[in-house]
């Protein structure tokens, strides 16, 4: 799955917190609360369940895929109709690591199939169109997460602001 995620650099008002006392634990607070709201933000968006599939017949591709369908209907394996269980959903994660100079918040899914549901370039073809992928993340909600890290540096400028009065 994708790596690289959202990249914010605010070095300027934390050279500015630094100068001033508190201000940097400040920061910190600030932009841990910000990474906290962006991932619960994103994992709200990833997590949901598009709506169920109008249901379309099946098309076997190989009779080896034939045979494996009915193998699996017969032992179990599967049911038909497909139940959602939801735990692709429930199975994303977040988790917040703050280090001397960076705070780094991760999404993840603990699935081995995630990334053939939610990643673009692995997506099995069923889904595609269907699901929401976490590229799809990046590009229309990065803005709405990008703002609770401006909020949070409105946060601070205005407590560095009252502080050094």
């Amino acid at each position: 799955m994708l790596s690289d995620g959202i990249r914010l650099d605010y070095s300027d008002i934390a050279k500015a917190a630094a100068k001033v006392e508190g201000g940097a634990r400040v920061m910190v607070e600030n932009v841990k609360r910000a990474t906290d709201e962006s991932l619960a933000f994103a994992q709200n968006f990833i997590a949901k369940y598009p709506p169920k599939s109008s249901g379309k017949r099946m098309v076997f591709q190989s009779e080896k895929q034939r045979r494996w369908f009915f193998w699996a209907l017969r032992t179990g394996e599967i049911e038909v109709p497909y139940r959602r269980t939801g735990t692709l959903g429930k199975s994303w994660t977040t988790d917040v690591r703050a280090t001397s100079d960076s705070i780094r918040g991760v999404l993840g899914n603990v699935r081995p199939y995630a990334p053939y549901v939610q990643d673009e370039e692995l997506q099995a073809q069923m889904h595609k169109g269907h699901w929401p992928t976490v590229q799809m993340l990046l590009r229309a909600p990065a803005a709405r997460m990008s703002q609770f890290f401006n909020q949070a540096m409105e946060r601070t400028k205005e407590w560095l602001a009252n502080a050094s009065r």
